[in-house]
């Protein structure tokens, strides 16, 4: 359940990047306003809703179809983000990027740890879309290669474009920080939106079919053609949700901090499971069990891990909406660890002894 709500999320704030991209394209066809400019508001609703439109169908074809547009996509990706990165540097050193400050920073460092383990966490779920590759070898280090190698790279070209327009237009706009904007402002001209839009959508129907098959585990009674039919129409919806917000700076930041909300605790108590409550011994008979079986709790609900979920949560909400100076020191993200670790390990403890010992007598 916790893959299909942080999954069928994405895709708004994706969808929203690629219809600035898609406003720069109607601008230079048929003259309409681009984003950020006076009437640009219909522009950005029809680049939404084909962008929506698209992906929907392409993810209800399945993963054929998202199979070869990943190939592809990837390969564009990578072109683009080496043009980026050659485009600023050519026209700034780096000693000019690396002494460059912003000078009232509008958050504290604390928040930007939040933001970064809120993005970082929600993707620690990655391994699930290579947990049957041939060696596990290939399943873990695969995954973790490239998402650290795949992330930092783009992290780091985001991070050059931010800087290399806020040295081109003189000033600090977190606003045109999307890479939409960045683009545009370097001036990298119609290719590049093409390939960032194709880009996009190729993201957007990899997360919605894993988000199918996350509504297709969480109930029982679907089929994987209901349960992408379902999808297909919720994504239509939500990637109007920006619209709705001052700003997509303030939307993304927003969702960034719902969702590091529920998976920094999750994660920790995943984390604290199998390294130790369960010593890192696992029944691959009892996790792929449809009919109970080790890890299926009561009647399919683990109560230790439910509590320290919400526990771990609250403690993040409350730092991050309500005693923000103490979040500014410490973080939201630390404490929620500390608690929701804390707390199944000491409500699972017990139960886990009698498990170990019947997993190591059935192994």
């Amino acid at each position: 359940m916790a893959q299909f709500l942080v999954l069928i999320g994405w895709p708004s704030v994706n969808s929203f990047i690629a219809a600035i991209s898609l406003s720069h394209v109607f601008g230079a066809a048929f003259g309409w306003p681009v984003f950020g400019q006076p009437g640009s508001t219909w522009p950005m609703v029809f680049g939404i809703l084909l962008t929506a439109v698209a992906q929907g169908v392409i993810t209800f074809l399945g993963h054929e179809a998202i199979r070869y547009l990943e190939r592809i996509a990837g390969i564009l990706l990578l072109v683009l983000g080496a043009w980026v990165t050659h485009v600023v540097l050519s026209q700034w050193d780096v000693k000019q990027i690396m002494d460059f400050k912003v000078a009232t920073p509008t958050h504290s460092v604390a928040f930007f740890i939040d933001l970064a383990f809120g993005f970082s966490w929600t993707w620690a779920q990655v391994a699930d879309f290579s947990r049957f590759s041939k060696t596990g070898t290939a399943a873990s280090v695969g995954s973790w290669l490239g998402l650290n190698i795949g992330q930092g790279w783009f992290m780091v070209v985001g991070a050059v474009g931010a800087i290399g327009v806020a040295l081109q237009s003189g000033f600090v706009d977190p606003n045109n920080s999307d890479p939409s904007s960045t683009l545009a402002t370097l001036g990298l001209g119609m290719v590049s939106f093409l390939v960032l839009i194709f880009a996009t959508v190729s993201t957007n129907v990899t997360v919605l079919y894993g988000s199918g098959m996350g509504l297709l585990g969480a109930f029982k009674g679907l089929t994987p053609k209901k349960a992408l039919s379902i999808i297909v129409v919720l994504q239509l919806v939500l990637c109007f949700v920006p619209m709705g917000f001052d700003s997509f700076l303030h939307y993304f930041e927003t969702f960034l901090g719902v969702i590091g909300g529920i998976f920094i605790p999750l994660w920790t108590i995943i984390l604290v499971d199998y390294f130790c409550v369960r010593g890192k011994r696992l029944s691959d008979r009892d996790l792929f069990s449809e009919a109970g079986g080790a890890y299926y709790g009561a009647n399919g609900w683990n109560a230790a891990g439910i509590f320290s979920l919400v526990a771990g949560f609250a403690v993040y909400f409350l730092l991050a909406h309500v005693f923000k100076d103490v979040a500014a020191q410490i973080t939201a993200s630390f404490p929620a660890i500390l608690v929701s670790g804390l707390c199944y390990w000491l409500l699972a403890k017990k139960p886990a002894v009698a498990l170990s010992g019947s997993l190591e007598r059935g192994a």
